[in-house]
């Protein structure tokens, strides 16, 4: 146990501390006594685990048990039979060797308060949930100062009563992976790439944010990156695009993409919106926020300085001419100094034209240069043959 308190000392998200206990389970369930050790016993036992807590003497409160559970080896299985029924005060994932917690089903709600996820230096952790209802209920980083990874593939999800972060510190990565259930962000603020680098892919699932922050603090190495292919994504506040992030569409598999205003950081910043096309084209972003709804944001697409790439999946047929919508503002776009990349073969002009009382942003597939120069070419014979 002294070497495992040695590895704890490195963390940077907490310090080793009499509370801690750690799980020894290999694969196994939470509640099982036998699967935790506690370097002091007599206290806790069971991180989580109140009412049948064998050391409860009846004086805690619901979420009395302080005790933090640290899972550094090993995947803490935690199912609608076997779950703290009470508050985890910390819940620690990661280290050299990687560890997991899969969140199975709940009866309930399941309640963590600090979670860290990969919180060391050269640890990696991982979070699995694929059903039961969870709530993140104080500081959350996936990718505290190593490498986390949280998978969402079913039930409920809710953060934000305190920051959540992916990807905390310069040389931390974290990734959220969305293919099904829920996510709700209300509160706080959602940092996608603080210092470090962050990545969220969602395939499926309905997100909701109040304000998510891309590349808040980020050293601009253009790593931090929302990508969304199924689903549904809103966002009911500003939505900030900073420092050599990305926003990206992949084709028209998403339900919807609603954003109450969309910010950048302006000249110089290296803000990006990606659109992959389909043979549909994309799923069309919709900047709402309206005046006339009494909406709180009203500053509708701020694209100023956004380089704008565009690129085609291999069922994208567009010929010369066709339109495709990429964005819809109903307030105004703002596009000072934003710049147009094609990384297909197929070349795209850009155009914004007034649409259902705002502002679309849309794309025309044109010639490419040298089609255009055989164009004239052929135009200049036809000129001096005629002229004979």
């Amino acid at each position: 146990m002294i070497f495992v308190f040695a590895l704890v000392a490195n963390a940077a998200d907490y310090a080793p501390h009499d509370n801690d206990v750690f799980w020894v389970g290999g694969t196994g369930t939470w509640r099982t006594w036998t699967n935790w050790s506690d370097p002091a016993p007599g206290q806790w036992y069971i991180p989580g685990v109140v009412a049948t807590n064998p050391y409860n003497d009846g004086s805690w409160a619901y979420n009395g048990n302080n005790g933090r559970a640290i899972i550094q080896s090993g995947t803490a299985q935690i199912t609608s039979t076997s779950q703290p029924d009470g508050q985890v005060y910390m819940t620690c994932v990661g280290s050299i060797s990687g560890a997991n917690l899969d969140i199975l089903s709940t009866s309930g709600e399941l309640k963590l308060w600090n979670t860290y996820v990969g919180p060391n230096a050269g640890y990696s952790g991982t979070i699995n949930q694929s059903g039961g209802t969870v709530k993140l209920r104080g500081t959350t980083r996936i990718g505290g100062d190593g490498n986390g990874a949280y998978n969402l593939s079913g039930g409920s999800l809710t953060v934000g009563e305190k920051d959540v972060t992916i990807g905390n510190v310069s040389g931390s990565t974290g990734q959220l992976t969305i293919s099904g259930g829920t996510l709700l962000q209300t509160g706080s603020t959602f940092y996608l790439g603080y210092y470090g680098t962050g990545v969220i892919n969602q395939t499926g699932g309905d997100v909701t944010f109040d304000l998510l922050r891309m590349g808040y603090r980020s050293t601009g190495d253009g790593g931090n990156v929302y990508s969304i292919s199924g689903g549904t994504f809103q966002h009911n506040k500003y939505l900030g695009i900073y420092n050599d992030s990305t926003f990206k569409v992949v084709g028209s598999g998403a339900e919807s993409i609603r954003i109450m205003q969309l910010n950048s950081s302006g000249e110089g910043a290296g803000s990006k919106l990606a659109v992959e096309l389909d043979s549909i084209g994309s799923t069309l972003i919709e900047v709402y926020g309206d005046p006339d709804n009494g909406d709180p944001y009203i500053g509708g697409a701020d694209l100023s300085y956004v380089t704008l790439f565009i690129d085609t999946l291999v069922d994208f047929d567009g010929v010369i001419g066709e339109t495709y919508d990429i964005l819809w503002s109903a307030t105004t776009i703002n596009t000072t100094g934003m710049s147009l990349v094609c990384l297909s073969d197929t070349m795209f002009s850009w155009d914004v034209v007034d649409y259902n009382g705002g502002e679309l942003l849309q794309l025309t597939v044109i010639p490419e240069p040298a089609t255009i120069i055989l164009l004239s070419a052929g135009y200049l014979v036809l000129a001096v043959k005629r002229k004979k």
